[in-house]
């Protein structure tokens, strides 16, 4: 007669490669041959996801235009730029609908946090592009970063270039010298109008303000606002800088209505922050 303890050793040995196979195997983009790795990114405090990093030559990466007056005023906050140039390296989001992400900051020179930003700022309205970033893969496409799914680790293709910031360019209209224009001759603003945010604060919500910013046309046509005035002025802390920060997009027509060269003109401009929830 067949022992009873062999039989039962070797029904253990029967069920564990079946244990084996079912056993789920760790979900993963696959690896493309010929592309840089795919490696998972682990952070305190940030959701894991799988990462692939391109490096890009800069001369590669084709830029919407030169950058506006307004937009590198804009982009350094205030801040007095440095004699020379700086390069800094940035890393961006490829597979989106605009072509980026807001762009990060890699490395810079000096380890100065500040010049990263002035960089990644400069990169937002010039909407660079990856040319030479090969194309996503068909199987890759369920990988992308889904805002409804909150268990799937994401994959992010990121191309990384060199970024050079050259502050001497940095040209500025005096605004205490243009000639301050009123109805009906003020100048015709083009450009991209999306709608001002309503502060996300919850102080500032059931508040009312009416925001008037000073603005003045630059010698590119670009429009560069100054400090803001807010009625009542105890609601200034929420409802300024949203208005002060949107001219970046905005373009003056050449001429004003009366035919005057609209650079270097001075105009005002308000917005009224009504409560409505």
């Amino acid at each position: 007669m067949f022992p009873f303890h062999l039989a039962r050793h070797e029904r253990c040995w029967l069920f564990a490669p079946l244990l084996l196979l079912a056993t789920p195997a760790i979900a993963k983009p696959a690896q493309i041959p010929g592309q840089p790795p795919i490696v998972k990114v682990k952070r305190p405090g940030v959701k894991p996801y799988w990462l692939q990093v391109f490096d890009v030559d800069a001369k590669d990466v084709p830029l919407t235009g030169d950058i506006s007056v307004a937009a590198r005023h804009y982009s350094w906050q205030g801040q007095t730029p440095p004699a020379g140039s700086v390069t800094v390296v940035v890393d961006c989001d490829v597979d989106v609908a605009d072509g980026i992400r807001p762009c990060v900051n890699r490395t810079v020179v000096d380890k100065d946090e500040a010049l990263a930003r002035v960089a990644v700022r400069q990169l937002m309205p010039r909407r660079p592009s990856f040319p030479t970033v090969p194309v996503l893969q068909k199987d890759q496409e369920k990988w992308l970063p889904d805002p409804l799914s909150t268990d799937k680790q994401p994959l992010r293709r990121v191309a990384r270039f060199t970024y050079r910031l050259d502050p001497a360019d940095v040209k500025v209209i005096d605004p205490m010298r243009g000639p301050l224009v009123e109805s009906p001759n003020l100048p015709e603003l083009k450009g991209r109008f999306s709608p001002i945010s309503y502060p996300a604060a919850r102080e500032a919500q059931g508040l009312s303000a009416n925001v008037t910013v000073e603005c003045q046309v630059q010698e590119d046509l670009s429009i560069i606002c100054g400090s803001a005035t807010v009625d009542p002025p105890e609601h200034a802390r929420w409802f300024a800088e949203p208005v002060r920060q949107k001219p970046i997009f905005w373009r003056s027509a050449p001429k004003l209505p009366d035919g005057r060269d609209a650079r270097g003109v001075r105009f005002r401009k308000t917005v009224r922050f009504m409560w409505g929830g």
